[in-house]
């Protein structure tokens, strides 16, 4: 970093994409307590409070890549922020891989019910009763 001000501006910045960062961590958990028990609605609002703090987070984050780029003195504070911001970002991944596997199972899960509702669909369309060419119901009595 070049001045003070430019540290300060990079502090601000870190703290800010930090907050971020913890929001989205925070909301990741609730879906990843969420998958298998929530309803449609519930997980698609998740999913677009997710992709709104995404879009957040980028815009955060373009100053902080501007401001890092060829710097090589950060300073402690500095450094402390990016190992937070890190720890945060790694935490991110794990909630999100742990939501990735509960979301297979749970696809893979209905798949497999939705296969047993079309055999078992099949099936009652071979018990359709015989109509006569008339409309009349044929039946062993007629």
């Amino acid at each position: 970093m070049d001045t003070d001000a430019d540290k300060g501006r990079m502090e601000i910045v870190l703290r800010r994409s930090i907050q971020h960062y913890e929001q989205i961590l925070t909301l990741l958990q609730t879906i990843d307590d969420s998958v298998g028990a929530a309803d449609a609605a519930e997980l698609l609002e998740y999913g677009e409070t997710l992709a709104e703090l995404q879009l957040q987070a980028e815009k955060i984050d373009l100053p902080l890549r501007a401001g890092m780029q060829g710097k090589v003195e950060t300073g402690e504070l500095l450094q402390n922020l990016l190992v937070d911001r890190e720890r945060l970002l790694k935490g991110i991944l794990q909630v999100n891989e742990r939501i990735t596997a509960k979301a297979s199972g749970v696809k893979s899960l209905i798949a497999h019910e939705m296969g047993k509702l079309r055999e078992g669909l099949s099936a009652l369309n071979g018990y359709k009763q015989q109509q006569h060419t008339q409309g009349r119901i044929v039946n062993s009595s007629s």
